[in-house]
C-alpha cells in the first residue's frame, strides 16, 4: 500500500531530521506499513530524499586489541633499545632519567639492564650510572685505561 500525502510529508520530515533513520523509526514517525518504509528507504514510491547524501555507516571495530600490541607492552628489552636509541645517540643520560623514560617497571629494570647487551652501554663515574651508545661508553673506557682508570 503506497503512502498518503501526509504520510509522505511526515517520512520527508523524518528523514531531514536523521538521514540514518530505520524502517521501524519510520513507521513510527509517519504511521505507515513496514513495506511502504522500506520502500520509501530505498527510494521508491517518493523516497527520492533518501537516495542521496546519506552519511555511510563504518562497521564497528572489534573490541579489543591486538596480540602484537598486548605483547609490546611486555617486550622490556625492545623499550629499552628504542628509550637508549632516541636519547643516548650522542649524549650520556643518567640511570634514572632512563628508567623515567623507557617505562619499564622497577622491578624488571634491572634486570634487564643487566643484560649483556644493555651493560655494554653503561658506565658507572662518581656513584652514578650513565648511558650512552655503546661506541660512546667504548670510547670513554678506552680513554680511562689509557690513564689507568678501570671504568
Amino acid at each position: 500500500m503506497a503512502m498518503t500525502q501526509d504520510q509522505l510529508a511526515k517520512a520527508h520530515a523524518a528523514v531531514a531530521a536523521d538521514p540514518t533513520i530505520g524502517w521501524r523509526r519510520l513507521m513510527a514517525a509517519c504511521g505507515c506499513t513496514r513495506h511502504a518504509a522500506e520502500k520509501f528507504l530505498k527510494g521508491g514510491a517518493d523516497g527520492r530524499a533518501r537516495k542521496k547524501n546519506v552519511p555511510s555507516i563504518a562497521p564497528a571495530e572489534r573490541p579489543g586489541i591486538s596480540v602484537r600490541e598486548f605483547t609490546s607492552r611486555f617486550d622490556f628489552e625492545a623499550k629499552l633499545r628504542k628509550t637508549l636509541k632516541d636519547l643516548c645517540t650522542d649524549k650520556f643520560v643518567s640511570d634514572s632519567d632512563i628508567r623515567n623514560h623507557c617505562d619499564i617497571p622497577v622491578s624488571c629494570f634491572r634486570t634487564v639492564a643487566a643484560l649483556p647487551e644493555f651493560a655494554a652501554c653503561q658506565i658507572k663515574e662518581g656513584g652514578t650510572v650513565w648511558w650512552s651508545a655503546r661506541g660512546n661508553v667504548d670510547a670513554v673506557r678506552a680513554q680511562a685505561r689509557k690513564w689507568g682508570i678501570s671504568k
